[in-house]
């Protein structure tokens, strides 16, 4: 596995880094604040970026690059559903799950 970084973007505004994981299999949180909203786990062909306590802060656009090649980032637009609770599937599961896909299909191609 290649290391690589997870960015997040909301409305357009400055883009955030969320943190990474090295070729080393070590991943990291940017910053305090941050193991709050998201923790962030090597696998064997990528990482597994889990949302905590999710809102509306955690919408927008999550983007993967490589950590010292950004020339191919892949990127997924996640957005609220309002009838993820009502269907029977918990808002967290859900958005992890759709997560746990954009992994496999970023970290793959990279």
């Amino acid at each position: 596995m290649d290391g690589f970084q997870i960015h997040f973007s909301q409305n357009n505004a400055d883009t955030l880094t969320i943190g990474g994981c090295s070729s080393f299999r070590i991943c990291y949180l940017m910053n305090a604040t941050l193991k709050e909203k998201y923790s962030l786990a090597a696998t064997s062909d990528g990482g597994l970026l889990k949302m905590r306590n999710i809102g509306n802060n955690h919408y927008g656009t999550y983007t993967c690059t490589g950590a010292f090649d950004n020339t191919n980032p892949r990127s997924i637009l996640v957005l609220r559903r309002n009838n993820m609770v009502i269907n029977g599937y918990g808002a967290d599961e859900t958005i992890v799950s759709v997560w746990k896909l954009l992994t496999i299909i970023l970290i793959v191609n990279i």
